[in-house]
């Protein structure tokens, strides 16, 4: 079981460095002041802790917290269509 967690948190971590990565590369309204960096990487870090605690308390049905339950919801992988909505 720790095994699981800390590869949930492994794969969350690498989540957090491609949208930091991601949110380094955008250059639309020019480079984020100290204060919007900080902000940003306070609330990214704050939701990996959150999906980390309740994929670990609830397993993966936690996911369907975060995911949108509309009919523009649709999951992909590797450009085939793995989930049409949120109810597959």
């Amino acid at each position: 079981m720790n095994n699981n967690k800390f590869m949930i948190k492994f794969k969350l971590t690498g989540l957090l460095f491609l949208l930091f990565c991601i949110a380094g590369s955008c250059n639309n309204a020019g480079p984020f002041t100290l204060k919007e960096t900080t902000a940003v990487k306070d609330t990214v870090r704050r939701m990996v802790e959150l999906i980390a605690n309740d994929i670990s308390r609830d397993g993966p049905v936690a996911w369907l917290k975060y995911f949108e339950n509309t009919p523009a919801f649709f999951m992909a992988s590797e450009g085939q269509l793995v989930f049409q909505n949120n109810d597959s």
